[in-house]
């Protein structure tokens, strides 16, 4: 069995506008200034999406979010993932960690929890001291049709007059939402998606869990470096009429010249105890971290202590005068309910795909026999209800690329140049653009 020694690593950024994304973007293709990259290995890193710039990754963000049905004001763009691992925990440095087959695996559990063609960009950094990789996942999430319940002004009261206030029950259908809460909305969500991570992709390579509700606050590189930096910047000042001078009469060194080669040879000695002591501070931090992380989880254990003691007692209240036959009943009368339960859920789950494989094969047989002049002839809104369909299923994306190869539409859609009749022409549906249209249209 493994040492499992080392932490498995998973970081979380929320991109909020395209600022963010730039930025973002800019630092992982190198697009600026990486202090802490090596430039004669950038060529190393790879990609492992089509996208290879910020400029296509904008792009590629920009298409996937016309399939969103619903998203707030001011919504999140995408979600950088960062996967990696302690620098001593990969093989080139002694550890168990082959960098290409773990990262491929941590791909996988992202195209899983996200869905593949939300995935629109993955970049391979092997120009720094320990390998990681960036993913960028557009925070797409299918929700299912449901019912909601809403308290509305209903009739008014005939004794009083006043409008009194109803229930009204109405259906919410099927819809894909902007959401990186979704994923990542609250502290319990990440705890579990540390856990998962750890456990489907860590564990296969050697890695564990970090500590769970751990109190430490992550120190980024950037924060580290400069503790360093301003380390590496103590120096040392000496007095040129203490020191003695070398050399003859006429060689002899200057004041200056002594304090110069003095001061050098000194900094190379005190420089690494300089950065240690600039770095004191950050250990001292994390020392009380580490604390109050033992602290807290003491704490939760004494509040489980205290559930299961309850949990007990109100058990008891009720199986306590039962015979061990009796208990038993209760236990196989329990499992038979769960089963049922679970039969129930899968059945729901096969009913719904089977409605979803209904819908498409519905729509692709509909779009199938259509021209490209007759979408045009279709509403904005059927329009657009067709094309965010034919983007959103694979099934589609022939009819999608029939209709894109006409040079009618834009990607989301909407029309570029509108076709007119040939009137020499006797048969219907089709169509010609007149040699002004691009003119008359600012193309």
């Amino acid at each position: 069995m493994r040492n499992l020694s080392y932490p498995a690593i998973i970081r979380t950024s929320k991109l909020r506008s395209w600022e963010a994304v730039g930025s973002s973007a800019a630092h992982t293709w190198r697009t600026m200034p990486v202090a802490h990259a090596n430039q004669g290995k950038t060529h190393l890193n790879e990609n492992w999406r089509d996208v290879k710039t910020p400029v296509e990754l904008r792009q590629t963000l920009e298409t996937r979010l016309l399939i969103a049905d619903q998203k707030s004001k001011t919504p999140v763009l995408a979600i950088e993932y960062l996967i990696t691992a302690p620098h001593a925990a990969f093989q080139e440095n002694g550890g168990p960690v082959e960098w290409r087959n773990y990262f491929e695996d941590a791909l996988a559990w992202i195209e899983e929890r996200h869905g593949r063609d939300n995935v629109v960009a993955v970049n391979i950094q092997l120009d720094e001291i320990t390998p990681h990789m960036v993913a960028y996942v557009c925070p797409l999430a299918y929700m299912e049709a449901t019912t909601r319940k809403r308290s509305v002004l209903g009739k008014k009261d005939p004794l009083t007059g006043q409008q009194q206030r109803e229930l009204r029950e109405y259906k919410v259908p099927e819809h894909i939402v902007l959401s990186a809460d979704h994923y990542l909305g609250s502290r319990e969500k990440m705890i579990l998606m540390q856990s998962d991570f750890a456990e489907k992709v860590g564990s296969r390579h050697g890695l564990r869990r970090g500590v769970e509700r751990s109190a430490l606050k992550h120190v980024d590189l950037k924060q580290y470096h400069d503790a360093v930096m301003r380390g590496g910047k103590t120096s040392l000042k000496i007095d040129p009429d203490l020191l003695q001078r070398k050399g003859g009469l006429l060689s002899r060194e200057t004041p200056e010249q002594v304090a110069a080669r003095l001061v050098e040879v000194l900094q190379a000695q005190v420089a690494p105890l300089a950065a240690q002591a600039a770095t004191a501070e950050l250990d001292r931090r994390r020392a009380e971290e580490w604390k109050k992380t033992a602290e807290n989880a003491q704490a939760d254990r004494y509040r489980e202590i205290e559930k299961h003691r309850k949990t007990r007692l109100e058990n008891e209240k009720f199986i306590g005068g039962l015979s061990l036959a009796e208990l038993e009943k209760v236990r196989q009368y329990r499992l038979k309910c769960l089963a049922q339960r679970e039969e129930e859920r899968k059945k729901l789950h096969a009913e719904k795909q089977k409605m979803q494989a209904k819908h498409v094969n519905k729509i692709v047989a509909s779009v199938r026999y259509m021209t490209a002049e007759q979408v045009v002839d279709l509403s904005d809104s059927e329009r657009r209800a067709l094309w965010q369909e034919m983007i959103k299923h694979d099934a589609l994306e022939p009819e999608l690329e029939r209709l894109m190869s006409s040079g009618l539409f834009e990607p989301d859609g909407a029309l570029c140049r509108v076709p007119m009749k040939r009137e020499s022409d006797e048969n219907l549906n089709l169509f010609q653009v007149t040699p002004t249209t691009a003119k008359d249209f600012g193309r």
